[in-house]
């Protein structure tokens, strides 16, 4: 069986525009075209594509996600780096997202009684915020608690 690539792109949930992209970059290539020059599509296809995707889901840029497919079998310490670098990576983002949460939170409760919100001064009120937040941090990391304390009562 064939799909031409709308059908493929509606049954391996992507976009038409993607399934180009893919091939543009040789991540993945239809099996055949058409007399009309047109991409077919397998399921050996819907195959590398459910590969692609799982790496994707995992965070994996598309050139790592080629290597690792390309490669085919990975030696097993190899390919737990990889996993553990992308960990890495995942762990570190989700810490800048608690981070901007927690700012976002922080801003709310300055600004909800207010009626109208200056942008500006949101903004400027934010840096203030997230400046104030990296040098404590930045002294928790360097001096003793009782001399941040300190510090910052002054």
């Amino acid at each position: 069986m064939a799909w031409m690539i709308s059908e493929f792109a509606s049954v391996g949930d992507v976009t038409v525009r993607t399934l180009r992209y893919y091939d543009k970059i040789n991540l993945l290539k239809p099996s055949d075209y058409t007399e009309g020059g047109h991409r077919l599509y397998t399921k050996d296809d819907l195959y590398v594509l459910k590969q692609i995707k799982s790496f994707k889901h995992l965070g994996f840029s598309l050139g790592e996600i080629q290597n690792i497919i390309l490669q085919r079998d990975i030696e097993t310490e190899d390919f737990l780096r990889k996993i553990h670098f992308q960990k890495e990576l995942l762990l570190a983002e989700q810490e800048r997202i608690a981070k901007v949460l927690s700012h976002m939170d922080e801003m709310t409760k300055k600004f909800q009684k207010e009626e109208r919100v200056e942008v500006a001064l949101f903004s400027s009120f934010l840096q203030t915020f997230i400046w104030e937040k990296e040098n404590k941090e930045w002294l928790e990391e360097h001096f003793s608690t009782d001399s941040v304390r300190a510090i910052i009562r002054n």
